[in-house]
């Protein structure tokens, strides 16, 4: 059996990037818009988000099959995406590509992670949680991506090195 492998994307990764985004997406959040909404995303739009950003992702890939993803879409401490195939998840992957993450924002300098998810997306904002993260803001704003307003919650977890007390 083929193991889990964790790597910095490839342009040629988009396309299935793209499936994965999607599908995710439908089963997180797509249940919690409307149907305009649903109208607007497609795998094409996670495909594309991936060609241009593939030096900030990060995928899981599985027998040769990306099945989950990871970015920093500005490059700095804010985890701008998670997807795990519905059909890979609740093996880890998420929390590996957390981890994941967190090394690389340590890796740029950083001591602290931020992520923000719908506050309705239960399974991941508890996982969110489950990892360390702490809230730090609840409330509803407008998704640039999606252009609704929704109820969003902001996470924080300290991860770098804390600079010792002097005695």
């Amino acid at each position: 059996m083929q193991k889990l492998k964790i790597r910095p994307a490839e342009m040629k990764d988009a396309s299935q990037i793209g499936a994965v985004g999607y599908s995710a997406w439908l089963n997180g959040i797509g249940k919690h818009v409307g149907r305009e909404v649903h109208e607007r995303i497609n795998s094409e739009l996670y495909a594309s988000f991936a060609r241009a950003s593939f030096l900030q992702i990060t995928v899981a890939e599985y027998d040769g099959l990306v099945v989950g993803f990871a970015g920093t879409e500005s490059g700095e401490n804010y985890i701008s995406d998670l997807w795990v195939s519905p059909d890979f998840e609740g093996f880890g992957i998420g929390s590996t590509l957390v981890s994941t993450m967190e090394e690389i924002v340590v890796n740029r300098g950083y001591d602290t992670v931020e992520i923000e998810v719908l506050t309705a997306n239960t399974r991941a904002l508890q996982l969110y949680q489950h990892l360390g993260y702490g809230t730090v803001w609840q409330g509803t704003r407008e998704d640039p991506f999606l252009c609704v307003n929704l109820h969003k919650t902001v996470l924080r977890k300290t991860v770098g090195e804390q600079p010792s007390t002097l005695s």
